[in-house]
């Protein structure tokens, strides 16, 4: 109950209401490691990166094996760009826990941002083995294929990823650029018909019942 309603204030854009919960959550929590680990997932979560890295750098400090430690400092130094320590950190919790497919995913995306898309191919393709029915890792690998001048792979994967996840407008986005060097101009047509529909819908205000 601490932790969410100290995640509430910081979302809220509270945070002087949310540092004594989180305080008292360092009191109370059966393990310092622990109590250490929920408030950076809280700062995290409220885009608060700063304090999040201070939170996962105490808990590998206190417990240098705590579960999803160095993959959530690894999401947290990517938003800080720290592309070098969040590889690091990556590798790690893909050594430490090889059946969770969510370390390759975020080292793979990281490295298809970076440009390193051969490096990334790699990664990736650990994460779909692991985890074949995840939309991003398909787009990434879609994405990637696309900078190798891998075209028509680009659009197998894509198609992937849409049927998955119909709703993403990045897939959408992507699309176009891997269907016209194919010659598929008449879908690349309607995937950014699709990609105009989708950001309306994000503007649409929603209407509330009175």
């Amino acid at each position: 109950v601490l932790y969410l309603l100290g995640m509430a204030y910081l979302r809220n854009q509270q945070p002087d209401k949310a540092k004594p919960l989180l305080d008292v959550l360092m009191l109370t929590a059966l393990r310092a490691a622990q109590a250490h680990f929920l408030v950076g997932k809280a700062y995290y979560d409220s885009a608060r990166f700063a304090e999040s890295r201070d939170a996962f750098l105490k808990v590998l400090e206190l417990e240098p094996a705590f579960p999803n430690a160095q993959l959530e400092l690894g999401k947290v130094w990517v938003s800080l760009r720290e592309p070098e320590k969040a590889q690091a950190a990556f590798l790690t919790a893909m050594e430490r826990n090889p059946q969770d497919s969510e370390a390759p995913y975020f080292l793979g995306s990281l490295l298809v941002n970076e440009g390193r898309v051969e490096e990334a191919l790699v990664p990736l393709a650990r994460a779909e083995g692991l985890k074949p029915d995840f939309w991003g890792t398909l787009y990434y690998l879609g994405k990637a294929k696309l900078q190798l001048r891998k075209p028509a792979e680009a659009v197998s994967l894509l198609r992937r990823a849409a049927e998955l996840n119909s709703e993403e407008d990045a897939i959408y986005y992507q699309l176009p650029q891997a269907l016209r060097p194919i010659g598929r101009l008449a879908e690349a047509g309607r995937a950014m018909e699709r990609v105009s529909e989708l950001k309306a819908k994000k503007r649409a205000p929603i209407l509330r019942g009175s």
